[in-house]
Formats: structure tokens, sequence, C-alpha cells
């Protein structure tokens, strides 16, 4: 899954720079990232199809990226 490879990467020093449309990782759907539905975590932006998938990560933000 690359979300838990992008955060080992991470966690080791490197970075994956995703092409083209970005991944609502709550729901796993594709969405623009021009979407108003946008968290800074962690100096990272994540990208949300709706507001009830970008209030799901707010509330636990680590269930989602770990």
């Amino acid at each position: 899954m690359v979300s838990k490879l992008g955060s080992f990467l991470s966690k080791v020093g490197f970075h994956l720079e995703a092409r083209g449309p970005e991944l609502d990782i709550v729901c796993g759907m594709e969405v623009s990232n021009k979407t108003n539905y946008k968290v800074k975590y962690k100096n990272r932006i994540y990208f949300f199809c709706s507001d009830g998938c970008k209030s799901h990560f707010e509330m636990d933000p680590e269930k989602y990226i770990a």
C-alpha cells in the first residue's frame, strides 16, 4: 500500500511525491489537489473528497497515516 510505504520512507528520510490525482486516505477515492477539503498535518497536505472524510481524518489523523 502506497501510504504505508510513504510513511516508512519518510521516517527514514525519503519523500514520495504523488503524481496526478491525490488519494483521499480515509476512503481511497482519487481527488484533485484543487479540492476545498484539505488539511496540513505534520508538514504534509492531505486531500479529501468531502467534509465527512476530512472530519474523520481530523479526529484521529494518526489512524490514517500509520
